[in-house]
């Protein structure tokens, strides 16, 4: 099973900083909309909220139930599968592989799992551009982090993808360490 650590409120990884700060910006505009009732301070007031909002729901990173079996494998990401295709991957795999692309829309958790259980055998960081995500030039063109992932036999990457509005990546491991299945790598 993946993580199972109980949390208080479920936000991804390394977004504490961001959330604190929106938090003290939203409590500081109420406190002067309560001393200084003006338009400005209301608009002030309501804009810090909204942020504050919109942070705690995209960088949310829910508990996952991850499916037991052998051969089993979860998707590394929530989204829309945008592409299923055959492709070649020179650097990892050295071969025809299947690429399913997975496009994460603003509404969806920005949290990366290990499809299967397996040792990180593979990670590279590429810088890049800031195409949308869904730009078919954007796995090759955006900033993106490279990972394989090696169980006996079984080898498979993941890459993750910068796009227009989410430019940061975070891979939170490196070669040698092992992950569960559905366990968060970034």
């Amino acid at each position: 099973m993946a993580e199972t650590k109980s949390r208080f409120w479920p936000l991804a990884q390394g977004s504490g900083t961001a959330v604190r700060t929106a938090g003290v910006l939203a409590a500081g505009a109420a406190a002067l909309w309560v001393g200084w009732r003006h338009i400005l301070t209301s608009l002030f007031a309501v804009l810090s909220l909204a942020v504050l909002l919109f942070l705690l729901y995209f960088l949310r990173d829910p508990e996952r139930r991850t499916p037991l079996g052998p051969g089993l494998f979860v998707a590394p990401a929530d989204g829309r599968v945008v592409a299923l295709e055959e492709t070649h991957e020179p650097v990892f795999l050295r071969g025809r592989v299947t690429r399913i692309s997975i496009f994460m829309s603003l509404a969806d958790v920005h949290v990366n799992r290990a499809p299967m259980a397996g040792q990180v055998a593979f990670a590279t960081h590429r810088a890049g551009g800031f195409l949308p995500a869904y730009h078919r030039n954007a796995p090759d063109h955006n900033e993106s982090h490279f990972l394989g992932l090696e169980d006996g036999e079984t080898r498979i990457a993941v890459k993750q993808v910068a796009g227009a509005f989410a430019r940061r990546i975070e891979c939170w491991v490196s070669p040698g360490q092992r992950l569960a299945r559905g366990q968060r790598f970034g």
